[in-house]
């Protein structure tokens, strides 16, 4: 927001989605048992940045449910040095700039139109025998938890899909005739 390096935080935002997608990778089966669904992390993974120009399913099915986030952080730092020299060093971070002002901004937003939501219904929890200041606080807790989430996986989604569209080179004005 202040107008320095987003670098940081973009790279910040590709581990936060790259973790919370293999975390999310874990499913319990009809017996009960936990196993790891390496379809579901490279689908969303893919959603977010070019998974598939980097690595197929078998890639990570042949990997070990602790190796996959190192692999997919790897896949996905490539991809991230591949757009910066696609585009060059000084449009990424323009490009970088305006999507974390963009994400923040979109989810900053949505973030304080919830807790208007949640600050009107807050009364209703007394009746339910529950302390209002510690259920508002404890939903607006993981309102932002979710919240940072969400610009995390904007920002990402949105600095791997942007596109630099160059313009051809005007000609230099040439002087028209004048009438004498």
């Amino acid at each position: 927001l202040l107008g320095r390096e987003c670098r940081k935080d973009i790279q910040k935002g590709i581990k936060v989605v790259v973790q919370s997608s293999v975390e999310d990778g874990w499913a319990f089966d009809e017996e009960g048992h936990s196993r790891f669904e390496h379809a579901r992390v490279y689908g969303h993974l893919s959603s977010m940045f070019p998974l598939m120009d980097y690595a197929k399913l078998a890639d990570i099915e042949s990997k070990a449910p602790d190796e996959i986030e190192e692999f997919c952080m790897t896949v996905a730092m490539k991809a991230y040095d591949a757009k910066i020299e696609e585009v060059g060093e000084d449009v990424m971070q323009q490009i970088e700039r305006h999507v974390m002002l963009q994400s923040v901004n979109d989810n900053w937003m949505a973030h304080l139109q919830m807790i208007d939501y949640i600050r009107e219904g807050i009364n209703l929890r007394a009746y339910a025998q529950t302390d209002p200041l510690i259920a508002y606080k404890r939903e607006t807790h993981d309102l932002f938890e979710h919240t940072e989430r969400a610009l995390h996986e904007q920002a990402v989604r949105m600095i791997y899909m942007a596109q630099v569209r160059r313009e051809p080179a005007q000609p230099q004005h040439q002087p028209q005739m004048q009438r004498v």
